[in-house]
Parts: structure tokens; C-alpha cells; sequence
């Protein structure tokens, strides 16, 4: 039965399999994954026997507890009408003749079709979403590009005022502060559920947004989705290409002060300016399997590394505290929204701060020195909303989009050590040998040719919005890619 489910699946996802693949995150994705509205459960599901089926899904108590539909199966017609209209681009009348005959044939009662239809409608009936596995699978996980640029968005802050290194630390422990409060809110319930038209959304991947992984395989990725606890809660401070991992929380189980993070920010500074700055970071930008060959020799060179690595994984997230990055002082000037862009998406190459990178991360924090913060975030559990929503959250916090001025730029970088004194990150070297350096320094080639390959420019446009979009009964994510897809045809 799954292996004539899977074909059928093929049909459906293979069809977009040509589309970029941020096409298929935002627009299938989103809608397969996020907006099941509320209404009367078609049927009920077991949920030690849904964890079992659905290894994806996070272990973690969802305190989100209102009845939500399962994803329907659309009618075999209904399918094989839209798989003949997404090929009329692409196909010479001769051939869509063909492929219409082939198609009713496939469609006759009592045929293959039929067959297959009533096998995909007996999954759903075990499953909430009977696409949702397929999906991640076929459309992430066995994807073996390089995750930056071709699968992990960027989502960029409002530009920060600070001034130096201290104004910069304070600035990523107030964030911290912020996130771990959006975090409780989300744990507790307490969050207020996203909705359409009134009704409320799914909140699953709101859920999977901290301590999850993606572990790179030979021929397909594994998910690791955050657990029901983390004990205790740390996170991974990266800066000048060096790891350290950062605790949250005392044993007590109260959280760090944000001047205690602050401390322990200031802590990394200080050790990291005494340690080799190999971006070992920048071996998760090569393409998936390549990588899964240089994670497995770097676990099996030292315990040690293998201890890092599942440090990794098990951290909330990974906090990237970027260097200035000297490019934007040479060369063609760009807006600064559009370098802020580059930061967020891939760190603007090897030279710059690519290296300060761990992108198999769900979760990646940027706080850069030249006041460019943002998300890089591992797309293949969450979408954008939840963190445009924590982002939202962080900057009504903070008061970090009003232009506000921190107040905390009176020490220079030379004063920062002396400050770092009552706590101590816990730095997490790496042993590394030569043909794992020379591993490195291909990495580093080759994300500076995908950096290179990338021509961004970001422009305002404040004619109208989806607002208007909207008005015209349009959607505004397939108005945008219908845009794109005509200025590349012109």
C-alpha cells in the first residue's frame, strides 16, 4: 500500500518539482503545513499512535488544544486536471494529445487511478496531514543542495543604532531575553493563536521552532525536531568563527538575567580572540552529501568533536555574533538593506562572516557589528510566519524598530575583558586535521562561488501593497512570483 501511495505522491509533487524550491516553501508548503483552519474534526487520531507514525513532529506537549481539520484529498479529477494545466507551458500540441490519452486512460474506472485514489484517501484516514511526510521528505530532505541561498531564507530586522562592540552584545542579550520570553509564551499556551478570517491556525510548528536539526545524510537529510525539554536550556554563541555553548538558564531553573547574558556575551568575546578562527561552521554550506561525508570524518576524528556536534544539535539555537564586514567599505555601493540581505542569507562569503554560519540549525540569530540583525532559519520544519511573528515580538520589546538608540555604547572594545568576569562560556573547539582543513578550505571556495552566483539587490516599492493586492482577489506570494517569473522572461 505505501509503495502505490508513493507513487501517486510522485504525480502530485513531482509536477513542482522544476519550481524554485523558496516557490514551493512559501506557497504548497505554507498552505500544507500551517493554515488548517478550525472547524469539526473529520475524525479522531490517537496521539501516541500519530507520534509513532509522525517522527517529525515534536515531542514537546502542544498546549493548543482545539480541534482542527484534516488535510482533504482532492478528487483524482480534480488532480489530474491541474497536472494537465501546469504542463500546457511546456509541452508541443503533439505531446499534451498524448498526454491527455494517457491521463483519461489512467482515469477509467476500475484503473490504476481509481486504485491508487482509494489508497491515498485509506492514508488520510490515518494520518492529519497525508502529505506532510511525503513533503518534507521529497521536497527537503533528500535535496542535496547547499542549504544556503537554495533552501534557508533570510529574514532581516530593522537596522540597529549602536555603535560598538558593547552596544552590540547588549543588543543580542536583550534579543535572547526576548526570544526565551516568546518561548515560554509558546510552551504555556499562553501565545495567542495565529488566525484567518477568524478562525484559528495550526500552531505545530510554533513547537518545533527551538532545538531542532538538520543532520546531513548520503542520499537524504534526517529531522531532528526539538524534544519535549532541554535540560538545562543552553544555546551556541558563535563569534569570529569559534563555538561556545551558553546557558539560559541557572540550575535553579531561573532564567540568566539579561545582564547575565550580557556577561556571558562578554565572556565569548574574550575567549574567542585567543583561539584559532577555522569556520568549521562553513563545512554545513557544502551540499548535502558531501557534507554528510566531512560530518561523519570530523565525528569519528575525536569524542570530543562528536560531543560538540550533539551539542549543536541540542542547543535552542545558534546565536551568530558577526565582524564588520569590510566588503561593504569597497566596491560598488549597495543599499543598506541589500547588504543587510547578503548578511541574513549567507554571510556574504568566506572573508566575511560565511564561516560564522551553522546552517543545519533550525534557528539562527544573527546580531552583526555594523547593526544588521536577523533570521537565517533551516526551512524545512518552519515557515515564515511564526518568525516574522517572535521577530515582531523581539523588536515591540525591545523598542529596537523605533529608531531607538541604545543606550549602552559607552565602553570600547579595548574595556570589554575587564567586564567579562562573573561568568564563563564554555568554548567548543574542534580537533582538526590536515585533510579536514583542506575540507575547510574547499568549503570555503565553493560557498564563495555560490555568494558570487547570487545578484541581490533589494528596492523599496510604496505604490501599493497586498493590501491592494488582496482587493483584487489575489494572492500576494503568487503575485510576487508571477512578477519574477515575468521580468525574467522580458
Amino acid at each position: 500500500m505505501m509503495r502505490s501511495c508513493q507513487k501517486l505522491s510522485e504525480l502530485l509533487i513531482g509536477s513542482l518539482s522544476t519550481l524554485p524550491r523558496h516557490t514551493l516553501g512559501f506557497s504548497v508548503g505554507q498552505r500544507c503545513l500551517q493554515n488548517r483552519a478550525f472547524t469539526e474534526p473529520k475524525k479522531n487520531v490517537d496521539p501516541k499512535q500519530q507520534q509513532q507514525r509522525e517522527p517529525h513532529q515534536s515531542l514537546r506537549p502542544n498546549p493548543y488544544h482545539y480541534p482542527l481539520p484534516s488535510l482533504p484529498v482532492p478528487p483524482l479529477g480534480q488532480t489530474l486536471a491541474k497536472y494537465f494545466d501546469s504542463l500546457k507551458p511546456f509541452l508541443s500540441d503533439g505531446e499534451l494529445k498524448h498526454t491527455k490519452k494517457l491521463l483519461e486512460e489512467f482515469e477509467k474506472p476500475g484503473g490504476e487511478g481509481e486504485k491508487l485514489q482509494g489508497l491515498l484517501e485509506q492514508r488520510a484516514k490515518l494520518h492529519e496531514n497525508w502529505l506532510e511526510e511525503w513533503w518534507l521528505q521529497k521536497g527537503y530532505l533528500e535535496y542535496r543542495s547547499p542549504l544556503p541561498v537554495n533552501v534557508s531564507p533570510g529574514i532581516v530586522f530593522p537596522h540597529q543604532s549602536y555603535t560598538n562592540i558593547e552596544g552590540q552584545l547588549r543588543t543580542a542579550a536583550a534579543f535572547v531575553t526576548h526570544i526565551m520570553e516568546f518561548r515560554e509564551l509558546i510552551n504555556s499556551g499562553q501565545l495567542e493563536p495565529d488566525s484567518m478570517k477568524g478562525k484559528p491556525l495550526c500552531m505545530s510548528q510554533y513547537l518545533k521552532i527551538f532545538g531542532s536539526y538538520r543532520v546531513p545524510g548520503n542520499t537524504h537529510d534526517e529531522i531532528i525536531v526539538g524534544g519535549e525539554k532541554e535540560d538545562p536550556p543552553f544555546i551556541v554563541v558563535m563569534h569570529r568563527n569559534v563555538l561556545f555553548q551558553v546557558p539560559v538558564q541557572h540550575e535553579s531553573g531561573e532564567a540568566l538575567s539579561q545582564h547575565e547574558l550580557f556577561q556571558q556575551l562578554l565572556s565569548v568575546v574574550t575567549q574567542a580572540t585567543a583561539h584559532p578562527t577555522v569556520p568549521v561552521g562553513i563545512l554545513t554550506s557544502q551540499d548535502r552529501t558531501t557534507w554528510a561525508r566531512t560530518h561523519k570524518a570530523l565525528a569519528m576524528k575525536c569524542k570530543m568533536n562528536r560531543h560538540h556536534l550533539e551539542l549543536v544539535q541540542k542547543s535552542l539555537f545558534v546565536l551568530c555574533l558577526d565582524s564588520p564586514n569590510e566588503a561593504l567599505n569597497s566596491g560598488k555601493k549597495k543599499s543598506q538593506l541589500t547588504n543587510s540581505s547578503r548578511q541574513v542569507m549567507h554571510g556574504d562569503g568566506s572573508n566575511a562572516n560565511s564561516g560564522n554560519r551553522w546552517f543545519d540549525k533550525t534557528l539562527q540569530l544573527i546580531v552583526g557589528a555594523d547593526g544588521v540583525c536577523g533570521w537565517n532559519y533551516e526551512h524545512t520544519l518552519i515557515e515564515g510566519p511564526p518568525l516574522f511573528r517572535m521577530m515582531e515580538y523581539i523588536v515591540k520589546q525591545t523598542g529596537a524598530g523605533s529608531g531607538h538608540q541604545n543606550s549602552h555604547t559607552s565602553a570600547s572594545g579595548n574595556n570589554i575583558a575587564k567586564h567579562a568576569t562573573e561568568v564563563r562560556a564554555k568554548h567548543m573547539p574542534f580537533e582538526l586535521d590536515t585533510p579536514l582543513v583542506e575540507l575547510i578550505d574547499s568549503a570555503k571556495d565553493q560557498m564563495d562561488m555560490l555568494v558570487k552566483d547570487v545578484d541581490l539587490e533589494v528596492m523599496d516599492f510604496d505604490s501599493y501593497g497586498k493590501d491592494f493586492i488582496k482587493s483584487r482577489k489575489l494572492s500576494p506570494d503568487s503575485y510576487f512570483q508571477m512578477a519574477i517569473q515575468l521580468a525574467f522572461y522580458r
